[in-house]
């Protein structure tokens, strides 16, 4: 153990028993401190305003035995290390105290050696007790922290994965609609099951690498089709083993985006390039007056003799009167 101190409750009807057991425990063990109380009825209160590390008890007392107490202390304390320290100690006792959670048996012996096994004992249960406390924290917040991954994964428009060795242990509905299937048959799958044969070696060279930088590759969905993901992977820990979490953005309805935009363009060129009249399109300043050249169809180009390049270093005035420029803000005003 370390130097932290270990705070024991010593129940004893006993004046003299106490102050011996006191003294031995305290003065073979530094880390020993000992609070005591002659009863159960009178230990039983302290524990609104105290905490123990451990408890060491007699079990024939006025009031509640030890029995009793013990029975007391696992229904309200918890599982605090609890061993039985009595002068009326028998076979029968003792298995009656084992079976109602005492976690030692000790009794009292004429001398002193016996202080040593029962300073182990108290060290060894608080040992055992603290470890139990903290496996069960971080039980708990592995468990606080699986529960917050979860909704917000859950929550996610983008698909979210976990493998393990590259099997899927886990999969939000994100991943179901972007690959088409339902998520009991993507858990269990190869997660490379769902990546085309030309991203594969890609996907593997980040996964080997615990590469965090987002990429894109190429996935295939239940029905055949090829779809653009940006891809983006960390490496975790999930259910006491390590793993990697990989997040999947669909691209698809961005390339279509960027499609319908070029068509957009596209069709835009057509109609402006193949109008009847000539059209110019001016940059507007913020005195409402109009600036650069930004655009011009082949009419204009071929009605005023410049190319489409020399227009765009030019503006209104150099093409057209003075008079008729500083028209241009009152007409853009009425607009």
């Amino acid at each position: 153990m370390d130097a932290e101190k270990i705070k024991i409750l010593l129940v004893d009807d006993s004046p003299e028993d106490r102050e011996v057991t006191k003294i031995q425990l305290c003065r073979r063990n530094k880390d020993l401190v000992c609070i005591e109380f002659e009863s159960a009825d009178a230990a039983i209160p302290s524990f609104s305003a105290e905490s123990y590390d451990c408890i060491l008890s007699d079990f024939q007392m006025p009031g509640k035995d030890g029995l009793d107490f013990l029975k007391f202390v696992r229904s309200e304390v918890g599982d605090i290390p609890f061993i039985f320290y009595t002068g009326q100690g028998n076979e029968e006792i003792a298995a009656s105290a084992f079976r109602m959670g005492a976690d030692d048996y000790f009794t009292k012996e004429i001398g002193f050696a016996h202080y040593q096994r029962l300073i182990n004992s108290i060290i060894r249960l608080v040992k055992a007790h603290k470890t139990r406390i903290n496996r069960s924290k971080a039980e708990v917040a592995l468990k606080e922290s699986e529960e917050r991954f979860r909704i917000l994964a859950e929550s996610a428009f983008d698909g979210v994965i976990v493998h393990q060795n590259g099997k899927i242990v886990y999969s939000n509905q994100g991943s179901a609609e972007t690959f088409g299937y339902e998520i009991s048959d993507i858990v269990g799958s190869e997660f490379l099951g769902f990546v085309a044969e030309e991203s594969k070696s890609l996907v593997n060279d980040k996964v080997r690498s615990a590469s965090e930088e987002p990429y894109e590759a190429i996935c295939i969905r239940k029905d055949g089709t090829r779809i653009p993901v940006e891809v983006c992977g960390r490496e975790i820990v999930a259910g006491g083993s390590r793993g990697r979490v990989v997040a999947l953005r669909d691209l698809s309805k961005r390339e279509e985006r960027k499609e319908a935009l070029r068509r957009s363009e596209e069709k835009y060129r057509a109609l402006f390039n193949n109008a009847n009249d000539a059209i110019y399109l001016w940059e507007l300043n913020d005195d409402g007056g109009p600036g650069k050249c930004l655009d011009v169809n082949d009419v204009a180009c071929r009605r005023m003799g410049y190319s489409r390049e020399e227009f765009l270093k030019m503006t209104p005035a150099d093409i057209d009167d003075r008079e008729s420029v500083n028209k241009i803000p009152e007409v853009m005003k009425r607009l």
